[in-house]
């Protein structure tokens, strides 16, 4: 079976893998699901054999009002289906081994990265325009308002929760005007990332490149067999 939790201490991982066959660990925007095509998680994950860890693709979910014009629902999927590729979120997120994750759990000590076919890391912090404007509303109004900081620079958290560096139109604009392809054809990214993982410098960790996926923003339109994927 398979047991989900936030981003907690590693330890506690590895003590939940005593009880469970893999341990998801991810942050409460984080969703794995699979390709239907390619069957269910567990049975996807039952392919990855002893693997310490496994990494799905990660796609950062991005509403286009222009074409989804439904709320955001239960069944996220069922009305938003554009996504982008991310290597930032292509997490090694499923803990199968022993293996340590960074802080955000963006990076793992295993040497080997294990990308099984159909699997993907949901990132929903684009998933609704409205809801995405809210949430940042209120980390302006924490941050401008309680930091103590003189410039965002000077503070650990991102410089996206000071208003004075956000700019909501130019990423809406960037979204409504950039190109779709229909389907989800990663192969060939897949093979990139698995040849590109590196040592992270000055660390224990394992990563991969930011710039396999960098570049002007290109979306993916979902075929509608994932509309109950998540």
């Amino acid at each position: 079976d398979v047991c989900a939790i936030g981003h907690i201490a590693d330890h506690w991982a590895q003590g939940l893998r005593i009880y469970h066959d893999a341990v998801i660990v991810g942050d409460v925007d984080e969703l794995v699901i699979t390709d239907p095509a390619v069957g269910t998680l567990p049975e996807v994950l039952q392919q990855t054999g002893k693997a310490d860890v496994i990494t799905p693709i990660g796609l950062e979910l991005i509403h286009r009002p222009s074409e989804e014009t439904e709320a955001l629902g239960s069944q996220i999927l069922a009305t938003r289906r554009h996504v982008r590729l991310s290597a930032l979120y292509s997490k090694p997120c499923i803990v199968k081994g022993p293996t340590r994750l960074s802080r955000g759990g963006h990076y793992a000590t295993s040497r080997k990265l294990e990308m099984p076919v159909g699997l993907y890391l949901l990132h929903l912090k684009h998933a609704d325009r409205e809801l995405y404007t809210g949430t940042m509303d209120r980390r302006n109004s924490v941050a401008d308002g309680s930091s103590g900081v003189a410039s965002p620079k000077d503070a650990m958290i991102g410089r996206h929760w000071f208003s004075k560096t956000r700019n909501d139109q130019r990423w809406f604009d960037t979204v409504d005007a950039a190109p779709v392809t229909d389907g989800v054809p990663f192969d060939d990214l897949r093979t990139a990332m698995q040849n590109a993982w590196r040592p992270r410098p000055k660390t224990e960790f394992w990563e991969i490149p930011g710039d396999i996926t960098a570049g002007p923003l290109r979306l993916h339109r979902l075929p509608d067999r994932f509309k109950n994927a998540a």
